[in-house]
Formats: C-alpha cells, sequence, structure tokens
C-alpha cells in the first residue's frame, strides 16, 4: 500500500470512527467541510432543529440554518477556517424552529498535511435559564439530603468556599470558616500525615483522590468523613490552582463496619475455638509425650545420683534431653495461647513454610491417629506474605482438617495430604491443599463458601466462610476444586509483602 493510499485509509478510519461518536453521544456536535457543508451531525443536534440526520448531512449549513443564521455564524466559520479555535454565545436563528441562544466552541480539523478542512462544532444550548435554575435547585436539594459538602478552595489565596453541609459536617460556624486551615485544623492529629501525603501525592499525579479520615468538631465529638475532589491546574504553568472536592460524614457507615467486623472476629475465635476443641485429644498427646519424657529422664537422673559413682557425660545427655522436652511441651502451649487468645488484629511480615510446618506440629497426632501421611514441596526461597499469623494459621488448619476429614471413606494406604507452596510468575504467594477423598458435586462447588452451607453431618457451615473473609482481608484469593487425579485441591493465593510495601510508599 503507497503511502498516500494509507493516509487516506487512515483519514477514513478516523471520519469513522468520528461518526461512530456523532450518532451516538447526547451532546451536539456538528462536523463541517470547508465548502460549508455538514458532514455529520449528532442525533441530539437534529433534534434540536427537528430534522432527520440524514436530511442533514452533505447539505449546505445555510440551507438548514436560514440566512439569519448563517450570518449570525459567519465571522466565526471564517475565523476557524483561518485555523483558529474559537469559542462564542448568540441567539441563533434557525429557519423554521426560530431563535436559540447557544454556547459554540469552533475547533478546526486538518488533513495529514496540516491544512485546515473543515471544523468540529460542540454546542451547548442555554435558552432555557428556568430548566438550568431549576436542575441546580435540584442538585442543592439532592447534596443537602444526602449530607454532602462541596468546596472549592483556592491555593494561591488559602481561600475556601463552601456550602452550609459542610459546616454542619465540621461544626463550624460560617464566621468562623475562612481557610483551608480552619478545617484542616479539624482533622484527627493521627490522621493528619496520612491526609497530608495522599492528597499530595493525588495533586501530583493528576488523579482523583478519595480519603477516608477522622476529624474532632470543636466540642469534641470525633466523626468520620470520606472526601474526594480533583486539583485544578494552570494551563500556562501546569501548577496546581484550585482543589474541588465533596465531603460526605460516614460515620453512621463506619460504626456498622466496626460492629460487623468484631461481630466476624468473635464468630472467627469461637470457631477456632470449635476446631481446637475438636483436636483437644491430639492437642492433650501432644503436650504428655514430653511431659512424659521429662519425667522418665529426671526419675532417671535421680537413680544415676543416688549411686556411688555417677557417670557425668550421660548425665549431661539426660539433662539435655529434659531440656529439649520441656522446650517441646512449651512450643506447643505457646501455639495453643496464641490461638485461643483474643488480642487486636496486627500484620507482619509472615513466613508461610514456616506457619505450615508450626500448624503441622499441632495437628501430628491427628494424622498418626487417622493413618494420614503428609507429602510437603516448599518453595526453597518462598517470599514474606504481611498478614496476621493467628488468622492464617486459624485457615491452614481449616483446610488440613478438612483434607483429613475427607479421606475417612479412602483406604489407608493412600491417605495423603500433599501441601505445595510456590511463588507464582504474577507476584503472589500460593498454597496448595489436596487430599485424596471422593471430591465434590459442582451444586456443592458453587455453594462451598456461603455461611451456613456444609457437607457433614455435625458441620454448622461456617468454616470455609471465614477463611474466604480472612483471605479477602488479606488481599488474596481462596479457591477449592477437583482434582483431574481424583480428590479436592484448595489453593489459596496472597500478594507478596514486598510487592505491598512496594504500593504502599
Amino acid at each position: 500500500m503507497h503511502k498516500g493510499e494509507e493516509c487516506s485509509r487512515s483519514a477514513l478510519d478516523k471520519a469513522g470512527e468520528l461518526e461512530k461518536i456523532l450518532d451516538n453521544t447526547p451532546f451536539l456536535l456538528t462536523r463541517c467541510s470547508r465548502d460549508l457543508r455538514y458532514l455529520y451531525v449528532s442525533k441530539a443536534y437534529a433534534t434540536m432543529i427537528r430534522r432527520a440526520p440524514d436530511e442533514i448531512a452533505g447539505r449546505p449549513i445555510i440551507e438548514i440554518m436560514g440566512l439569519n443564521g448563517f450570518e449570525t455564524i459567519r465571522p466565526y466559520v471564517e475565523s476557524v477556517l483561518r485555523g483558529q479555535r474559537v469559542e462564542f454565545e448568540a441567539e441563533i436563528d434557525f429557519t423554521g424552529i426560530g431563535p436559540r441562544q447557544l454556547r459554540v466552541i469552533y475547533a478546526p480539523e486538518r488533513d495529514d498535511q496540516s491544512r485546515v478542512v473543515g471544523w468540529i462544532a460542540s454546542i451547548i444550548e442555554i435558552s432555557e435559564p428556568s430548566k438550568a435554575t431549576e436542575e441546580k435547585e435540584q442538585l442543592k436539594k439532592l447534596t443537602a439530603e444526602m449530607g454532602i459538602g462541596i468546596w472549592d478552595w483556592d491555593i494561591r489565596t488559602d481561600n475556601l468556599s463552601w456550602t452550609p453541609e459542610l459546616e454542619v459536617i465540621y461544626g463550624v460556624r460560617p464566621a468562623t470558616g475562612k481557610s483551608c486551615g480552619d478545617f484542616h485544623n479539624r482533622v484527627h492529629l493521627d490522621d493528619v500525615k496520612d491526609v497530608e501525603a495522599r492528597l499530595a501525592a493525588a495533586i501530583k499525579a493528576r488523579e482523583t483522590f478519595q480519603l477516608e479520615f477522622r476529624i474532632v468538631r470543636p466540642n469534641g465529638q470525633m466523626r468520620w468523613v470520606m472526601a474526594l475532589g480533583r486539583a485544578v491546574y494552570d494551563k500556562a504553568t501546569g501548577e496546581p490552582i484550585r482543589v474541588i472536592g465533596t465531603n460526605i460524614d460516614i460515620t453512621q457507615r463506619k460504626a456498622s463496619e466496626a460492629q460487623a467486623e468484631s461481630q466476624r472476629k468473635e464468630l472467627t475465635h469461637l470457631m477456632r475455638v470449635a476446631s481446637l476443641g475438636g483436636l483437644s485429644g491430639g492437642i492433650a498427646h501432644e503436650i504428655s509425650q514430653p511431659l512424659a519424657s521429662i519425667l522418665a529422664n529426671a526419675q532417671s537422673a535421680q537413680t544415676m545420683l543416688a549411686q556411688e559413682s555417677t557417670d557425668c557425660v550421660q548425665l549431661a545427655e539426660i539433662l539435655e534431653d529434659i531440656v529439649q522436652d520441656n522446650i517441646r511441651a512449651t512450643q506447643v502451649i505457646h501455639r495453643l495461647r496464641r490461638l485461643f487468645k483474643k488480642t487486636e488484629r496486627s500484620e507482619a511480615p509472615v513466613n508461610l513454610n514456616d506457619l505450615i510446618t508450626s500448624t503441622l506440629a499441632l495437628l501430628h497426632h491427628e494424622m498418626v491417629n487417622r493413618r494420614i501421611k503428609v507429602s510437603a514441596e516448599f518453595g526453597a526461597t518462598l517470599p514474606l506474605v504481611l498478614g496476621e499469623a493467628v488468622e492464617l494459621q486459624q485457615v491452614l488448619i481449616n483446610l488440613i482438617v478438612n483434607a483429613i476429614e475427607a479421606m475417612a471413606s479412602t483406604p489407608p494406604s493412600e491417605r495423603t495430604v500433599s501441601i505445595v507452596t510456590k511463588e507464582t510468575t504474577q507476584g503472589h504467594v500460593e498454597v496448595s491443599i489436596r487430599d485424596r477423598g471422593p471430591g465434590m458435586s459442582s451444586d456443592e462447588l458453587n455453594r462451598i463458601f456461603e455461611p451456613h452451607f456444609t457437607t457433614k453431618e455435625k458441620g454448622l457451615g461456617f468454616g470455609l466462610s471465614i477463611c474466604s473473609t480472612i483471605v479477602t482481608l488479606h488481599r488474596g484469593q481462596i479457591d477449592l476444586r477437583n482434582a483431574s487425579e481424583g480428590g479436592m485441591v484448595a489453593t489459596v493465593s496472597l500478594p507478596k509483602y514486598s510487592q505491598l510495601r512496594t504500593v504502599n510508599q
């Protein structure tokens, strides 16, 4: 294809795209040629002048508008054909429909050699001031009903204008609010730095900002506020000159979220206690083993000390065994206390390989008792994840116990839980837990994460629902599916700690 043909095809493609836009836009738009003809018009424009779009395309402008209307726009058309962008307001008299008060922008259209071949017109009808006033009043009423405060901050003068709803949200009187500082000073001290940093980052990146923070009213009452807005920039220098935004009081929403979170924590804790209660026999065995060993070794040491000749080397070995068994028992108790204890949620870097090893130690007796083998394949350089270790361990306990119970009817020689950890190409850390049970039906899989749904005879139906909530809270995903080789595979995918740290910086 020759260069000229490419240019022609490019022009046709652009024209086709523009025609599609004009056919569907609700705005008043026209595209006109240098020989003063309409090429395309939007349906909205055609409706305004009471014609169909195909009645206008290709026709002379003066024929459609009439002589009086064309004479009004003539000087602006001459300017745009000289390559100038034109803005104007005028009353244009259309033949057959009468005058229309319009605000118009003409932008020159150029070909590949930058020659002006026509223009694009963007038009706003302003001949219905009563309608505009009515719409403004409706908007004002709506923002008042929703408690939305609208504000406009001039950065250069620090002058802030606002609607009365903003005064209600912040609890300030009109006489006391003169600058942005009067509202900024109401932001809770613990939230100031975060608000300032995120606002500055959004302005620098020329992005819309959405912030949630606490404010303290003059009477000492604390409220939650959500702010949404964007900066306006100087066309010449590119510097931000104004910030326009809205504020809404979200205290009630935050209270509801806090109550729901409290209920979730309580249910999660109860499920954790219930899970461990079912494993109480195995846990008691895990503790009794090192205690029995300590007792036996201590009695042996006493016997040796009662003899006339004592083998110091053997005695030292016995004492070392006592120390190691004590450490083992202490670790079991420590893990149990951490799982039973109610604490405030606190995220920190977590090594999932270590957490799985710790979880398997808790479940060791249960697996031995049910003749379950474990096949573990841990990623050698597995990245850390950011999370709450106790919550993540609860997910692991639930998924591994589910895998154990799913193999109740599986022949003992085939009862294997396979655990694999790896880093994915998407930058996530993935844990897969597979059993060799019968799997699930498609209907069961579709409902498996629903609260109250269970496939167990005495199940409550909250285990996997809570697991899903915990994983989502950790910005991850959980999935259950039937394995092609038989059994079920539960997969948990969590973002790497380093990835989250980079995003938050």
